[in-house]
């Protein structure tokens, strides 16, 4: 079996647009149910190919699954479309490949199959690259059919340290829940989907990216929600954490920013917070935050002019709930200098 194991020597952005860069990208693969009623989602999908490669960091690659149509034998089988690519014209010939026609949806078998690379066209091969990998299944059925379990596709994608995420009916969500708990991954309402495919889309990579990044931050160490009036003075009071996959100590302080331009009037270290493990909902909801204090890894704390951020913001709606993002630069194992951007949510009020 192949296996798959997080770079924890780079950082990536935690943003809604993830901005940031990921020193070696990410391998992210959609499955999707082609039975007869995805017709509509799987054009969603086909509409939003250059959303889906703006959302990711640089150097990440794309796969593409489908699974449950006539076309891939009498089994429906699970059946690979695209390798892992960077190129989206590729990923977007592959996804016009997808017919909405099947009725036998064997969700955790392709779950199984792409995590272990054994897909029944197994001349072709999805490619993993090494870095951090994320499944997206989309689908309007429970993925427990067929004879392949929740718990095998718990033990896949755990084995390869992949992290599962679906977009499928809320009905559903209790049977996929555990099956995402278990890998760092959330689940995301289809109806939502089929509103409007494209800030689900940017929502889900955007949680892909957060779960797989080294670097964490917390606004305003152990409060949620994390409030701040346009019209207050003072200071913002942020934590990078460390934890044992990151050491604070290799970035470099003056590069720092919040909200894009604002400089960090000091900093020190401390051990002050522990990362928020939930995801960013979309929208962001005020209370995705954690009070939870420290967790025995050092942290970088930093103070932040707060005129100078609400200056950033724009305008700003009563109780707004907005991510804020901080980012820099800081140097991985050879001593080069990567970008990071992660972001907190805080409640803002004009």
């Amino acid at each position: 079996m192949m296996k798959h194991v997080r770079n924890t020597v780079c950082a990536l952005a935690v943003a809604m647009a993830c901005s940031g860069a990921y020193a070696q990208g990410i391998d992210v693969v959609f499955k999707i149910d082609e039975s007869g009623s995805m017709g509509g989602d799987i054009a969603d999908v086909k509409t939003n190919v250059v959303t889906i490669f703006n959302a990711l960091p640089a150097g990440s690659h794309v796969g593409l699954v489908g699974y449950g149509a006539y076309s891939h034998g009498s089994n429906q089988a699970p059946h690979l479309h695209s390798p892992l690519t960077t190129d989206p014209t590729a990923f977007q010939n592959a996804v016009n490949e997808l017919v909405a026609s099947g009725d036998f949806e064997e969700g955790y078998r392709a779950v199984v199959e792409s995590a272990t690379d054994t897909l029944e066209n197994s001349e072709v091969s999805l490619n993993f690259t090494g870095a951090p990998y994320c499944n997206i299944l989309i689908t309007d059925e429970t993925p427990a059919q067929g004879t392949v379990t929740r718990q095998d596709a718990i033990d896949a994608m755990t084995a390869v340290d992949g992290i599962f995420f679906g977009i499928m009916p809320s009905d559903l969500f209790a049977e996929a829940q555990p099956l995402a708990d278990a890998t760092g991954g959330q689940l995301f309402n289809l109806e939502t989907f089929r509103q409007d495919a494209q800030p689900v889309i940017e929502a889900v990579l955007a949680a892909c990216v957060a779960a797989a990044a080294p670097v964490k931050v917390d606004i305003k160490p152990t409060s949620c929600p994390n409030p701040l009036k346009l019209t207050q003075k003072g200071v913002i009071p942020v934590a990078i954490l460390g934890s044992e996959d990151f050491d604070v100590s290799r970035i470099l302080p003056e590069t720092v920013r919040m909200a894009g331009d604002c400089e960090a009037l000091r900093w020190s270290y401390e051990d002050v917070a522990t990362p928020y493990d939930g995801g960013f909902s979309e929208p962001v909801q005020e209370n995705e935050c954690t009070t939870e204090g420290a967790d025995g890894w050092n942290d970088l704390t930093l103070k932040f002019n707060s005129q100078c951020v609400a200056g950033q913001l724009g305008e700003v709606s009563e109780r707004e709930a907005r991510l804020i993002s901080i980012s820099g630069t800081y140097l991985n194992d050879d001593n080069e200098e990567v970008e990071f951007e992660a972001s907190d949510v805080m409640r803002l009020m004009p």
